[in-house]
């Protein structure tokens, strides 16, 4: 059985949904979430989503959501999406004193490629 507060996807769509304190969701019920192979969860905004509907006192109504937030928790669902999609590192990471300046340059690039999106 997965444990919402230990996922940082379920977390991320809480807040995203303006839930207004995350420890809330050990009120939740955990057997309708779903992960993958990886132990990742893939229902998370579902789960939220019926969380508020069933529960909707844990949750900033709509309205009262200023712009910001609601755009701030759109953000943090789309980085949450983006960041389940990178494959795990094949080599360990050079640290950067160890590069020479052809390496610590590429390096740089590729990191800049991969949070562009």
């Amino acid at each position: 059985m997965i444990d919402p507060l230990q996922s940082d996807e379920v977390k991320t769509a809480a807040i995203a949904a303006g839930m207004f304190d995350i420890r809330d969701l050990a009120l939740s019920d955990p057997s309708q979430l779903r992960a993958d192979a990886a132990g990742k969860v893939t229902n998370a905004l579902e789960f939220v989503t019926g969380l508020r509907a069933s529960k909707p006192h844990l949750f900033k109504r709509a309205r009262d959501m200023t712009p910001a937030e609601y755009e701030a928790g759109l953000r943090a669902i789309r980085y949450a999406d983006r960041r389940r999609t990178f494959a795990p590192p094949t080599a360990p990471a050079k640290h950067a004193k160890d590069m020479t300046p052809e390496e610590f340059s590429a390096g740089l690039q590729k990191l800049r490629r991969q949070t562009r999106g």
